[in-house]
């Protein structure tokens, strides 16, 4: 689903780590590091310098110098470098040597041995490849000294610094120096340093300096940690004004930013007259606009398919309509493109929009600090009563459903005036639903048959439909014979259907069980395990009071209800489940015997996102235990008289 719209420059070091240096005299035996650095670390920066020279707004120097000491095979990423080549980004030099644990150089890179690829397969055209180095060396621990310069001839999308971009990657030191004439307006913003940069004026150029030192790694943050653009330090920056090719534009304000994209792609619209006939064939006689675009999208997904085309300024400047229309495909900005010009034929205004597609948090964009921070083009269409939102890349989505691959994030909305940040929708809590109900019939020989009836829903769909729809049956009959907590079962029957009618897609399924295994007996008890359903809720890291307030990343709701009936009449060990009102999650287990033979189960979980207090995690906490105190319990029964 990734489109095109990645940035024209980044120096993939594995580690990521857009910086370097080294000195000649310096030490690099293993024993000279510093043990703190050495915690938790899989490979350490020695020293590493990058520099940004700007001649002008289509000429810039980056000259990389950076040392890494691999300390084990976990590590060994961080001693490959990967840099991409393009028309934008020319690489000048690769230079390095390897040196073996005492510091003594063993080789020097072989520039016959430097690959070049293309990683992103045949669903790709592009004028892109990478470069690509590994000395390959086996002993650790190594240390790998490289130097890297490459040119640009677009200011566009400057460098960013991250001189630790990984957290099992400790620095010992790591400094920029960026240089740009005076003419040259630079911004920037800095991300979790204490060390501020400095400015001064130097032989008629400004320069900006940085530097960290002694920066051990650390262990990842959790899935409870609010969501940040970065989690370690970082500077990025962005230009004024700056040159794309042969096209000059501003960076000065988001809407500055939207005014030159949008006339990059004007008037790039136009349908040829076969294709409007069919807009107005399937459209005329539909008497609204909701009608009509459900209409439309079905033609988009029915007659193109998703290829991603970087070549020139590709990355930017979509693929007319016409071309779409021909070919069959495009990239994400060709096909949100097209469909825009689908919608303009049938009388229905719409607008694309920029947005950083992924669960990554590096590039979000940023409401304050206008950057080149997207990889991904969708399309929004603004109605009287409600907006529509449209994935045009995938063959799934309906109308009006992005996915949490762009949902709940801004966007850069594309319009004449300009650009305007804007929030892509988020589902509510009644739009991420699972609910399953079972019927479960228990026989004198503890033999299991029923029906189970579950619906995904939003989120949940998401996942589920990947696995059930549109898939090999072998593949399915699979899955769904190991999906249950049952001793051993099989499935005699099943029945899914794949709804896609609203805004909120769904799946429903209806199976038909036969099992056993979640009875045992001894001469005086049965015991039950109920839970054929698993649940998962995050699991917390650590059960240490927390420092830091933690996030709930998701909204959403679970039903269970589960009915057992029994051949006998029994008496039942009372069980009194968990019963949680938070301000972040409610849950409730309930349990009823009924008739002596009939064992009624309902449980009710919801969670609301948001970031919370950090003292409210030790009931987080409690929830998570009794959850799984509840779907892993076993009841008692004994035979009434």
């Amino acid at each position: 689903m990734t489109g095109a719209l990645r940035p024209i420059f980044f120096v993939l070091l594995i580690f990521a780590c857009y910086n370097s240096s080294y000195a000649d005299d310096v030490n690099y035996a293993t024993s000279a590091i510093p043990v703190a650095l050495l915690k938790n670390a899989n490979a350490v920066i020695r020293n590493a310098h990058l520099q940004i020279r700007i001649v002008s707004a289509h000429e810039i120097h980056v000259i990389h110098k950076y040392a890494v000491t691999v300390l084990n095979e976990k590590g060994a990423k961080y001693g490959i470098i990967t840099q991409l080549k393009n028309k934008i980004a020319d690489i000048n030099y690769i230079e390095g040597s390897l040196y073996d644990k005492d510091g003594n150089e063993i080789q020097k890179l072989k520039k016959k041995d430097i690959k070049i690829n293309n990683p992103y397969g045949q669903d790709m055209i592009d004028d892109i490849h990478y470069k690509t180095y590994d000395f390959g060396y086996g002993s650790f621990p190594y240390t790998c000294e490289y130097e890297i310069e490459i040119i640009l001839n677009s200011s566009f999308d400057l460098p960013d610094w991250q001189p630790q971009n990984n957290f099992d990657c400790s620095v010992a030191s790591s400094d920029l120096e960026v240089e740009y004439p005076l003419d040259f307006l630079l911004h920037y913003r800095i991300f979790h340093m204490e060390t501020k940069p400095s400015m001064e004026l130097a032989d008629d150029v400004n320069k900006f300096t940085c530097s960290v030192s002694n920066l051990a790694a650390r262990k990842r943050p959790d899935d409870f940690a609010p969501t940040d653009n970065y989690y370690l330090p970082a500077i990025i920056m962005s230009a004024d004004k700056f040159e794309l090719l042969d096209e000059k534009g501003s960076m000065a304000t988001w809407q500055d930013l939207g005014k030159f994209v949008y006339k990059l792609n004007v008037n790039r619209d136009e349908l040829p007259d076969a294709v409007k006939k069919i807009v107005h064939q399937l459209t005329d006689t539909c008497s609204n606009s909701l009608g009509k675009i459900n209409l439309l999208y079905g033609y988009l997904k029915k007659n193109t398919r998703y290829v991603s085309i970087q070549l020139g300024i590709g990355g930017w400047q979509t693929f007319d309509a016409k071309f779409v229309s021909e070919k069959g495909y495009g990239d994400c900005k060709a096909l949100s493109n097209y469909m825009k010009a689908l919608l303009k034929e049938a009388g229905i205004t719409s607008f694309q929009a920029w947005v950083y597609g992924g669960q990554e948090n590096e590039h979000q964009m940023i409401t304050d600090f206008p950057n080149n921070a997207f990889n991904h083009s969708i399309l929004c269409i603004p109605l009287m009563a409600d907006t529509i939102w449209v994935e045009c890349t995938s063959k799934s989505l309906p109308a009006g459903y992005l996915s949490s691959f762009t949902d709940n994030r801004y966007a850069l909305l594309l319009t004449p005036d300009g650009g305007f940040p804007v929030r892509t929708p988020v589902n509510k809590i009644e739009d991420n639903l699972l609910t399953r109900r079972a019927e479960i019939q228990v026989n004198e020989k503890d033999e299991m048959t029923g029906d189970i009836d579950l619906t995904y829903r939003g989120n949940f769909w998401e996942n589920e439909h990947g696995l059930v729809i549109n898939e090999p049956k072998s593949d399915v009959d699979n899955y769904l014979n190991s999906k249950f907590k049952l001793g051993s079962y099989s499935i005699s029957n099943y029945k899914i259907s794949n709804d896609l009618s609203g805004s909120i897609p769904s799946v429903y399924e209806t199976i038909a069980i036969k099992g056993e295994g979640n009875i045992s007996r001894n001469t005086q008890h049965m015991f039950l395990s109920p839970g054929i359903f698993n649940f998962h809720i995050a699991a917390p890291s650590s059960y240490e009071l927390r420092k830091e307030p933690f996030q709930i990343h998701r909204s959403y709701q679970v039903t269970d209800t589960i009915t057992y009936r029994l051949t006998g009449n029994y008496i039942m060990d009372e069980y009194k489940g968990g019963n949680f009102e938070l301000p972040f999650a409610a849950y409730h287990y309930q349990v009823i015997l009924e008739n002596n033979n009939t064992l009624k189960i309902a449980i009710f979980y919801s969670q609301k996102d948001g970031i919370y207090p950090p003292e409210q995690f030790a009931d987080y906490i409690r929830l998570y235990k009794q959850i799984n105190t509840d779907f892993n319990n076993k009841f008692v029964f004994r035979k009434k008289d």
